[in-house]
């Protein structure tokens, strides 16, 4: 079992960091285009959707469905 202080750096408490690293796997998620924003938010363990938007919105400063839709026109 790891040791949960070995999780954050120090700086930022375990929760915000296990957060943060989740909101970047769901940007990289973003550019599979069958699964759905719900789908992804479900898969990384948020049961509320409206909450991970909140969060990634707080983070990217961007919503996942805009990110989402800024992947697609880079990829055309």
């Amino acid at each position: 079992i790891r040791n949960h202080c070995l999780l954050s750096d120090g700086r930022e408490g375990d929760i915000i960091y296990i957060n943060k690293e989740k909101l970047y796997l769901a940007k990289n998620m973003l550019e599979t285009p069958n699964m759905s924003l719900k789908k992804i938010s479900s898969n990384l363990g948020y049961e509320n959707y409206s909450y991970f938007t909140k969060l990634f919105k707080d983070m990217f400063n961007i919503s996942p469905q805009k990110m989402r839709n800024e992947a697609k026109k880079h990829n055309e």
